[in-house]
């Protein structure tokens, strides 16, 4: 019997770890039938580092653990050589031990170069402050969960968005360690269930980026795990750039393929702006209840009449356009959120709208909703110029576009700053396409019957 490095299960409960010298899991995980890994790095030997040494970074999401060198090291082997031009500069300094939540001192950053690298879930820089501040307190409470995740993360931002690599060097197998500890893990407190919430979302955009296979499984799946704490942080504004975006992402899946969300949530602030959901923070439980009334039609059909009193609370709902200007938001961020709020709400129209009709059934009724949708978009380009990308509108313009013939990929190209297409992309165009094809045929059925037996895709927001 040897007691040797504390494995991680063991570490985190602050326990005795024993191995048996012919054994590879020590006895207690064994009893535990739970894995017994050593992935965790070890603590920094010596001197700590000079703080007033250059701090930049081989990746974007290696930011928040004092003691990084080894893993820096590790990058810098495997990463391909960069230009200095092309090479991600520093985004923070480490927060000091001792500090956490929303009364934590947020150190000195470049909000500009932390949405540069980031600006894919985020509107625009003003959130950029906010956002990094939430993953790091998530971070900071369960590194253990979150850090290799971060890692694949980064290696996938360098070559989807950045194009500095290729698909060969996304960090695949961190991906998969990563998604065994979601399998695995065992919630024992809030800051555990914030951590899985935080990795089940980056999972899932790693899923659907790269091969869209098991996107909203493993998203629905941590909501599922975070569920009994979600009471806990629902109202905690500083936790709304982690608790928003995938209950929203939810609901968005849940409404194409009538199912429940995982998550119900409870009613926000109008003047509540996320840095995905835009002002739709402040209808998600309108659009909750619609994704329950759906879901009852599809063994009722008869219960039509359900979808009168959630259509007039959606025609109800004003977004608070007004507070964006009062909050110091871009002109740019101004026109994006607003545009989002107006399209999601007619595109909740239009899903009312097909709930209800079969297609060459009022058809006329729905490509009207369809073009408006697609006139704010006209518009939004109109006024803030071609180079502008609207993102963070999916689920509305893949509404319109089965409406309207339109080429989905000349869409697409505006609605991302991706510079390659992703996996979950080709699956909405395969759908896309696999639609136009059965209603030029003849179909008349319900869109709701091509999407359950059509090919699958992932809705994004």
């Amino acid at each position: 019997m040897s007691s040797i490095t504390a494995c991680d299960e063991c570490f985190k409960r602050k326990r005795k770890c024993q191995v048996d010298s012919s054994a590879t899991q020590c006895l207690l995980c064994q009893r535990s039938s739970l894995p017994c890994t050593r992935t965790r790095r070890q603590g920094r030997v010596g001197r700590p580092p000079n703080p007033g040494r250059s701090n930049t970074t081989e990746g974007v999401f290696d930011i928040w653990d004092a003691d990084r060198d080894l893993e820096r090291a590790h990058l810098a082997q495997s990463a391909p050589s960069r230009s200095p031009s092309a090479q991600q500069p520093g985004l923070a300094e480490i927060i000091p031990p001792g500090t956490s939540g929303a009364s934590q001192r947020i150190p000195d950053i470049d909000d500009e170069s932390f949405y540069a690298a980031l600006d894919i879930w985020m509107f625009g820089s003003t959130f950029a402050r906010d956002f990094h501040r939430a993953i790091h307190y998530c971070h900071r409470n369960s590194p253990w969960l979150l850090h290799e995740m971060f890692i694949a993360m980064d290696t996938f931002i360098d070559w989807a968005r950045f194009n500095r690599t290729t698909s060969e060097r996304v960090d695949i197998e961190r991906g998969a360690r990563s998604l065994q500890k979601l399998r695995t893990a065992e919630v024992t407190h809030s800051q555990d269930a914030l951590a899985i919430l935080m990795l089940g979302q980056a999972l899932a955009a790693f899923d659907a980026f790269l091969t869209s296979t098991g996107a909203t499984s493993i998203l629905r799946y941590s909501l599922s795990l975070m569920k009994p704490w979600y009471s806990s942080f629902e109202q905690v504004q500083f936790l709304d750039p982690i608790t928003i975006s995938p209950i929203f992402w939810d609901i968005v899946c849940c409404l194409v393929y009538r199912e429940i969300p995982i998550i119900q949530p409870g009613a926000r602030d109008p003047s509540v702006i996320d840095r995905l959901a835009g002002l739709c923070a402040s209808v998600l439980p309108i659009l909750y209840d619609l994704c329950v009334i759906g879901h009852t039609l599809r063994d009722d059909p008869k219960e039509v009449n359900q979808l009168d009193s959630v259509e007039e609370r959606v025609r109800q709902w004003t977004p608070d356009h007004e507070c964006l200007q009062s909050k110091g938001f871009s002109a740019i961020e101004v026109a994006s959120i607003r545009t989002q709020a107006i399209m999601y709400r007619t595109a909740s129209l239009l899903l009312i709208h097909r709930l209800r009709h079969p297609l060459t059934c009022h058809d006329d009724t729905a490509v009207l909703l369809a073009n408006d949708i697609l006139a704010e978009r006209s518009t939004f380009f109109a006024d803030q110029g071609n180079d502008a990308t609207l993102q963070n509108v999916v689920l509305p313009l893949f509404l319109a576009l089965l409406e309207v013939p339109c080429s989905p990929l000349e869409v697409w190209k505006s609605s991302t700053r991706l510079r390659v297409r992703p996996a979950c992309v080709d699956t909405l165009l395969t759908f896309h396409k696999f639609f136009w094809e059965r209603k030029q045929s003849g179909f008349n059925g319900f869109l709701f019957d091509l999407i359950d037996n059509g090919p699958k895709f992932v809705p994004l927001p």
